[in-house]
């Protein structure tokens, strides 16, 4: 395999992964409000568990904004942490498999 073929695999690769987050995000996002209520605390609460201003978590969980990568792990290691949500998060397709590939 050639450098130009090489580059065109590590594009596509990178462009399944991105579509594979962008998912992702959605999923996360639409149970926000059921993963958040399951902790039984406010978005202000999460907001700071998180990093961000509950402002700017208000927006993500209304749908106004979409979140970072970043932000959507944050999420990810809080829910996976509490009894209550860790279950629900098992339900959304692809997620353990994009965290593995992360970990790889």
């Amino acid at each position: 395999m050639n450098s130009m073929e090489n580059m065109e695999n590590m594009e596509n690769m990178e462009k399944a992964s991105n579509s594979s987050k962008k998912r992702l995000i959605s999923s996360l996002t639409y149970d926000l409000p059921v993963l958040r209520a399951r902790l039984g605390i406010s978005q202000a609460e999460l907001a700071e568990r998180i990093g961000v201003s509950r402002q700017t978590y208000n927006n993500i969980e209304t749908g106004k904004k979409e979140m970072t990568w970043t932000t959507c792990l944050a999420l990810v290691a809080v829910f996976q942490n509490t009894p209550e949500t860790k279950k629900m998060l098992s339900n959304i397709e692809g997620l353990e498999a994009e965290l593995s590939s992360l970990s790889e």
